[in-house]
Order: C-alpha cells, then sequence, then structure tokens
C-alpha cells in the first residue's frame, strides 16, 4: 500500500469508487447508496468502539456444511453420495449438519437461504439432498452480498497485513494474472480454462483446511482463527474501461 498521505486517499478512493459503482448499477438511488454508506461506516465505528468479534458468516456457514454433506461419513450413503436427509427431525438432519458447523448461527436462516437459493433438492421420500458440492449462487441475493463484501474486506485486510511486514517476513499471497490485450474471440476460452483450473485449486485448498480443523474443546474462539483463499476471474473491455464483468470461479 502507498505510504504517502495523497496516495492513500487515492487507493481509498478507488476502492469507494468500485463499491458505489456496483451500488448504483444495481438500480439503487444515489440516496439509497448514501444511507447504506452512513449505516455502514456506523456500524464498523461501533465494532471498532466495542472491539466486538465479527458475527458468524451465513455464506460461509452455507458452503462448509455443503463440503461436510460431501465429506462427512456420517453423512454419505453406501455409495459415498450424500445422504438424503430431513431437514428438521431425528440427529441427522440439515438442521444438525449446519449446527455442526456453526453453534451460534440461526439453523433456519440458514435452510431458508439455501431452499432460497436451490441449493436443495426435494427427493421423492420428502427428504433433502444438495443440488451440487459447491454453493454456486447464480442470482442476486443477500447471501451474495455478504459473500463478495467479505471477500473485498479480506482482500483489504490481506494487503494491510502484507504492507506491515519486512521484506523477510512471510506474507500472505495475494497474487493477479492479466494482460491488456486478449482477443474478445477467446474470453470464452478463458473463462472455461479459468474456471477448470480455479475449482482444482479452491478444493484443494479447502480438503487441506478442513482436515486441519479444530474439534471439540480446542475450538475455544482464542484458539482459532478464520482462514482461507478467494478466487475470481475478471474481464473488461478495453474499448470502455466502465463496461466491465466480473465472473466468479
Amino acid at each position: 500500500m502507498p505510504k504517502l498521505h495523497s496516495e492513500i486517499d487515492s487507493y481509498f478512493r478507488g476502492i469507494l469508487h468500485a463499491v458505489f459503482l456496483v451500488l448504483l448499477r444495481s438500480g439503487l438511488s444515489k440516496q439509497a447508496a448514501a444511507a447504506i454508506s452512513n449505516v455502514a461506516q456506523a456500524a464498523a465505528l461501533e465494532q471498532l468502539r466495542t472491539n466486538s468479534p465479527e458475527n458468524p458468516r451465513l455464506s460461509v456457514v452455507v458452503g462448509s456444511a455443503l463440503h461436510a454433506w460431501h465429506h462427512r461419513r456420517t453423512y454419505l450413503n453406501v455409495r459415498g453420495k450424500p445422504r438424503a436427509l430431513s431437514l428438521h427431525r431425528g440427529p441427522i438432519s440439515v438442521a444438525a449438519l449446519i449446527r455442526s458447523e456453526d453453534r451460534q448461527v440461526d439453523v433456519s436462516e440458514v435452510i431458508v437461504a439455501m431452499k432460497r437459493l436451490h441449493l436443495l433438492k426435494k427427493t421423492k421420500g420428502g427428504l433433502f439432498r444438495p443440488t451440487g458440492r459447491f454453493a454456486t449462487i447464480a442470482q442476486l441475493d443477500p447471501v451474495l452480498a455478504e459473500h463478495v463484501c467479505h471477500s473485498l474486506g479480506r482482500l483489504l485486510a490481506t494487503v494491510s497485513y502484507n504492507t506491515r511486514k519486512s521484506k523477510d517476513d512471510a506474507r500472505m499471497i495475494e497474487r493477479s494474472a492479466q494482460v491488456q490485450d486478449l482477443p474478445r474471440s477467446r474470453l470464452d476460452e478463458f473463462r472455461d480454462f479459468a474456471n477448470s483450473q480455479g475449482e482444482l485449486f479452491v478444493s484443494t485448498i479447502n480438503d487441506w483446511l478442513e482436515s486441519r480443523r479444530a474439534s471439540g474443546g480446542r475450538r475455544a474462539r482464542k484458539s482459532i482463527a478464520r482462514a482461507g483463499v478467494h478466487v475470481f476471474a475478471f474481464s473488461e473491455h478495453a474499448a470502455n474501461s466502465q463496461n466491465q464483468r466480473a465472473t466468479p470461479l
């Protein structure tokens, strides 16, 4: 991060410019965007004042529950596939699975979100299975908004962390690969390649993290930390830098 005051101002101005651009493109009025900004700033000041921990992440719990459903032996059938589960009944249910991932989260809220986002499919017997292994969200939704906000926040936290380290200290990875002149005719090819490579990378990291999670008494808040990676691809039309789109992996 730049150390000169004017450069720091420019750095954060660029971030806020991108945020407000997304807000306004979504159809919000200027007044609504300003109101959201004021509420968010007040919430940030309150968190700094009270030094309160972050609230549980709905989007994170959804993703980790799906992963557990595909990997944890309790929730697999004899063929190694996710078992069909009741939403709430019994010790082995969707609710129990969610609760095993986060005891503080509102279980009913998570289930409603998973159904709304078509992450659950109902069987003929009235039970439920996951639609897919990952929580791929293809519509504007509060869960997606939460995920995007946390992704941005974590990117900024990584940049801030790395700028406080000396050249010899270990840093969190923060890299990008881009060119300014990829033919538009190859965008579909790039998307497919980035998606396949990104899926492999994220799956490998996720398996590594899941295999090393704390359990039982080791899950005391002071002895654990959130850790992970975010991966995304993007393309911007060189003829009009304002006409851009991001492709989540």
